[in-house]
């Protein structure tokens, strides 16, 4: 890995615009050769630990080049980057139990690490992660929870090994839990908070969601109340689940979640001819309001960075 560069983005490098961020996949790249690798519980075992830990170690080298060469790309464009939740397949699985220093190669991922911090101070280069959404801080089942809890102080090590903790660098979660009185969701949700680590703490926001109970106005009622927590405001998710509010109405108080942090908001579109309108479309085909604030926007489409090439087209436009 080359030594951390400055890139001089030159469109968009401006304090009071918003920024567009690319969802962990740069299609062009992975086009190229530069994949994430994985290896399924199955494949470890059959491998026996001995073997597999080496193959599994230089598997979790190439993911950190990979997301060094997509933060690259990303610094040039001044995107913002959302990095997988998969960069280190099996390390909090029950069946591997692998810890950093079982890893034959962990010093040279510190360094590899330490690359990649280099470059986002450097770049000024804004990351998140959005942890899988079976982690359900608020379930009733209690082995659900403690897994939960691995998971996201699992995420919340590897961003403080990116960068200083803070809502900068956010760690998103859905609540993923309709069934029951919402003062009791969020209660649980509230105690099993205080189980993370406190650096996992300072990043976590919630998302409103796109069916259930948990659109904006529940959010803002029954868990902004308790815990402070930023909400991140997810365009479509509005859409199918808006509650009583409208969009402006939510996108606004979204934002008042984030005091003097700068929000990072959610934007897709449904894919065309879908009767679901949970179903992403794979490129936009217009650039949100919003509303007068400074926010930045993840794109989640499923064409990823020519998706983001296409956004930049219609805000030329505009």
């Amino acid at each position: 890995m080359a030594e951390a560069q400055r890139f001089d983005s030159q469109s968009l490098k401006v304090k009071n615009m918003n920024r567009h961020g690319l969802c962990c996949i740069h299609v062009g790249l992975q086009n190229k050769g530069f994949r994430f690798q994985t290896m399924t519980v199955k494949r470890f075992k059959e491998l026996g630990r001995d073997k597999a830990l080496p193959i599994l170690a230089d598997r979790y080298k190439n993911n950190l080049n990979v997301i060094y060469r997509i933060m690259q790309e990303c610094a040039r464009k001044n995107w913002c980057y959302r990095i997988g939740s998969d960069i280190f397949p099996l390390m909090t699985h029950s069946e591997s139990n692998i810890k950093w220093e079982d890893l034959p190669n962990f010093r040279e991922l510190d360094a590899l690490f330490a690359s990649c911090s280099k470059f986002i101070h450097c770049n000024n280069l804004r990351t998140s992660c959005h942890p899988d959404q079976f982690n359900v801080l608020a379930s009733e089942n209690i082995k659900a929870v403690d897994q939960t809890i691995i998971e996201l102080n699992h995420h919340g090590w590897f961003m403080d090994k990116l960068t200083t903790e803070s809502y900068n660098d956010p760690i998103n979660i859905h609540i993923n839990g309709s069934k029951g009185d919402p003062k009791d969701i969020a209660k649980r949700f509230r105690d099993n908070l205080n189980h993370l680590s406190a650096t996992t703490k300072k990043r976590l926001v919630v998302e409103n969601e796109d069916k259930g109970i948990w659109h904006v106005q529940n959010l803002l009622e029954h868990i902004h109340s308790l815990t402070s927590i930023p909400i991140t405001f997810d365009y479509l998710h509005h859409k199918c689940n808006p509650g009583n509010l409208t969009e402006e109405e939510a996108f606004r108080l979204c934002v008042n979640t984030w005091n003097k942090n700068r929000p990072l908001f959610h934007f897709a579109e449904t894919l065309p001819g879908q009767n679901n309108l949970r179903k992403h479309a794979d490129l936009p085909t217009y650039i949100p309001d919003t509303y007068s604030f400074c926010v930045d926007l993840d794109f989640e489409f499923k064409q990823k960075d020519f998706a983001l090439e296409i956004a930049e087209k219609l805000l030329l436009a505009s």
